[in-house]
């Protein structure tokens, strides 16, 4: 019995710690046909000249780029190969170009099961 409440009072206690942790906003990646119809329907900064530029600033190669949409807000999330072979993730607000923060939802324990 005393370990059936002990059981019980540590389920309470997790769930409430649980329950005070910060939400976070849901990711969706789209696909490059996607991305087309959002970007001229949004009027999005265009991501080749973003990508150019980042590249040219940081002296590597661009690998990658994806639109996705953390929350309300639109993100170009865009990969880069530098010369010391290290894989470098650059995140930029899809609307004025500005570059921002990883935020807990593009961490990897945080993605949509299945998405890149």
């Amino acid at each position: 019995m005393r370990l059936l409440l002990g059981a019980f009072i540590l389920t309470l206690s997790v769930g409430s710690v649980w329950a005070q942790q910060p939400q976070i906003e849901p990711r969706k990646c789209f696909t490059p046909a996607q991305s087309r119809d959002i970007s001229t329907h949004m009027k999005l900064a265009d991501p080749f000249k973003i990508l150019k530029n980042i590249a040219n600033s940081i002296k590597a190669e661009p690998l990658h780029n994806q639109l996705c949409q953390w929350g309300k807000t639109y993100v170009y999330e865009m990969t880069f190969l530098p010369p010391d072979g290290k894989v470098r993730r650059e995140y930029v607000n899809a609307a004025d170009g500005s570059p921002i923060n990883r935020p807990a939802a593009a961490s990897p324990a945080a993605r949509e099961p299945g998405a890149p």
